[in-house]
């Protein structure tokens, strides 16, 4: 046909027949999805042989840091970084020596030190979504709607690697003054290597993805998601906290590389997000019977106790070093701002999450009690939210500044 012989007769500038080029792309596009396949299935085996119950983490994490803004974040660091890291250390402290006591008194669940630390690390994890989204409804200050939701963030590292730590204590009879000093150095080198990796991968995707041309839909999202759960699996083989190097790596990408991605792309991921919280919700009717119901009420007060017993005398701090320092940056908090921010101490999906991985013999009582802990904190202080907000008189500001 006259169409076939044009087209076997037209030529490239470079001299290669049409036919042939095309033929060529064809193969090229063939083998790349072939690899992409195989790739992904390499990743998938690996992912299962590590991740285990921790991939729920994994998800969560980077879906955390991929939606967190950078505005009115980055203009309340220091405030964040105060309540994340000496606030979430006190918490996991006061729950845990809390709990110890009255297990030694015989008045809750009896558990030894370190694995009342290592439920108070978990249950110190912070996730007050609901009391943020009606912040974010009724035009709450910024200032006050940015440190909650900072600490909430980062104050998740902070958790999962107390909890790592205090892990490794669990099942030995003496503590010894030089395994603390050996905990506390793992505890910071782990955070600084975990943060490397993460930003490392945040980097590389940005770059990655800037530079390759042409991609299609599907090469778009894969190659997205490769980098966004690829600090984990490098993380765990550097025996470093990957849920923590996927936090900081979804961070980096959600400024950065997400603008490299078409609309439709950056449409396809935050589906993929939409999920995630469902299992939650499921596991509520999945809890065994025969649980200790005095161990759940009083982690309830001893989450509270320890929100009060950091976030006051925390703010206090704060507002003295801003007194010295005369900063015209940031404003001191209010009394009244106080008592919302303790009162934002719900907790949820990364709490819940850790619980699955505690150590046995008391994994299904830590993880009924963090249930309960959770749901009465949703349902109870997030219910609450906007008629205490009322009832204090917290500063509203105009539409447009969360932006």
């Amino acid at each position: 046909m006259p169409g076939d012989t044009a087209m076997t007769d037209a030529v490239l500038a470079d001299g290669t027949p049409a036919e042939m080029a095309f033929g060529m792309y064809k193969e090229y596009k063939i083998s790349s999805y072939v690899m992409l396949f195989m790739l992904l299935v390499l990743i998938s085996i690996g992912v299962s042989h590590v991740l285990e119950r921790k991939w729920k983490l994994t998800f969560i994490t980077s879906s955390g840091g991929y939606t967190m803004k950078r505005r009115h974040f980055f203009a309340n660091l220091s405030s964040i970084l105060l309540f994340a890291i000496l606030g979430t250390f006190a918490s996991a402290v006061v729950v845990g020596g809390l709990l110890y006591f009255l297990g030694s008194m015989g008045l809750s669940l009896q558990m030894p030190l370190a694995e009342c630390l290592a439920f108070g690390a978990l249950i110190s994890s912070t996730d007050p979504v609901s009391t943020l989204a009606v912040f974010q409804q009724l035009n709450v200050d910024p200032k006050l709607f940015y440190i909650i939701f900072g600490e909430s963030v980062l104050n998740d590292a902070i958790s999962i690697v107390l909890f790592n730590t205090f892990s490794k204590f669990i099942g030995v009879n003496v503590i010894h003054a030089h395994a603390i000093s050996y905990a506390v150095l793992d505890f910071v080198g782990v955070c600084v290597g975990s943060i490397f990796v993460g930003v490392f991968f945040g980097c590389v995707s940005s770059l990655a993805l800037k530079h390759l041309k042409h991609l299609t839909l599907m090469h778009e999202v894969s190659l997205f998601l490769l980098f966004a759960y690829m600090p984990f699996l490098v993380a765990e083989v550097l025996e470093l906290s990957g849920i923590v190097s996927v936090l900081f790596a979804g961070m980096l990408m959600k400024h950065y590389t997400s603008n490299n991605l078409s609309p439709t792309a950056q449409d396809m991921y935050t589906i993929n997000l939409l999920p995630q919280p469902l299992n939650l919700g499921l596991s509520f009717f999945t809890m065994e019977r025969g649980l200790s119901v005095p161990f759940m009420l009083w982690a309830i007060l001893a989450c509270l106790v320890a929100r009060a017993v950091h976030v006051y005398p925390l703010a206090m701090l704060r507002n003295a070093c801003l007194r010295r320092g005369r900063s015209h940056s940031q404003t001191r908090l209010s009394r009244n701002e106080q008592h919302m921010i303790w009162f934002s101490g719900l907790r949820g999906a990364i709490a819940f999450s850790l619980s699955l991985s505690f150590p046995l013999p008391f994994r299904e009582q830590v993880r009924a009690a963090t249930m309960v802990v959770v749901v009465v904190t949703v349902l109870v202080m997030g219910g609450l939210t906007v008629k205490l907000l009322d009832v204090l008189d917290i500063k509203r500001v105009p539409v447009g500044l969360y932006r």
